[in-house]
């Protein structure tokens, strides 16, 4: 069952990125794939966003961040599925994983 949370730019596919560096920071760190799908994409003006996030981020991180930096989802409730599997708030997410947010059912 998916939960439903109160309440970056997107790119047509990745970017090629020059050698990685042996930067502490960004070994611990993990990019995770926003997609919006309905409403919410003319809330977000896009379909997709990668965010940026410590190793060991969750769910509710990734809505935390989003709503800091896109302040139109402030109040906004959504459904969250990771990986296109129903999620928790407390998810831990992984390298790569997919966030897909939509509206809830009414």
């Amino acid at each position: 069952m998916a939960f439903t949370m109160p309440g970056c730019d997107s790119a047509p596919g990745m970017v090629e990125s020059p050698a990685p560096r042996h930067d502490r920071r960004m070994a611990r760190a993990l990019r995770v794939e926003v997609t919006f799908l309905g409403a919410l994409q003319q809330i977000a003006g896009r379909g997709t966003m990668w965010l940026e996030l410590p190793q060991f981020g969750t769910v509710t991180r990734v809505l935390a961040l989003l709503r800091e930096r896109q302040p139109q989802f402030q109040g906004v409730e959504m459904t969250c599925l990771v990986n296109g599997m129903p999620s928790k708030p407390d998810q831990q997410l992984s390298a790569g994983d997919g966030l897909f947010l939509m509206l809830p059912e009414a």
